[in-house]
């Protein structure tokens, strides 16, 4: 089944504000890095992820700074309109991350994760971003975990 185009590779930077290049961005497998993302596997990574959350899972925010942070629970993952809604004590109401919104700030994550882009750029793209950094560090560690 073809999936729409959401303009994914358009506007990527290659470099940070300080002109520094950008680290390589994965692939659907965040353990192999590729010289760039396709659409193809930036809709896989999400395929994946969606597989491996339940909800009541626990994960924890991630930060390049911090490290792993506030822990938060998935509470839904919806497929009619593709999304993944998490809540935490922290937050007032259950946030929803749509697969449109996880698609834009993947590619960005191994230059956030190696401090190749700081969070505040990525929070002009998302408020979520704490969200999506969590599933994705979250991901990545029990890929690793599992070979």
């Amino acid at each position: 089944m073809n999936e729409p185009n959401y303009g994914l590779r358009r506007n990527l930077p290659e470099s940070n504000d300080e002109g520094r290049p950008l680290s390589r961005p994965f692939s659907f497998r965040p353990h192999l890095l590729k010289d760039s993302m396709t659409e193809e596997q930036l809709n896989q990574w999400w395929r994946d992820l969606c597989r491996a959350v339940r909800p009541d899972d626990e994960i924890k925010t991630w930060s390049y700074e911090g490290g792993y942070g506030i822990p938060f629970k998935i509470w839904d993952v919806t497929f009619k309109k593709p999304s993944i809604i998490v809540y935490s004590s922290t937050i007032k109401d259950k946030r929803t991350i749509t697969k449109n919104e996880f698609l834009l700030i993947a590619p960005r994550w191994v230059g956030y994760r190696d401090d190749g882009i700081g969070r505040d750029v990525m929070q002009t793209k998302s408020q979520n971003t704490s969200y999506i950094f969590g599933m994705l560090k979250w991901l990545e560690d029990r890929t690793a975990a599992h070979g």
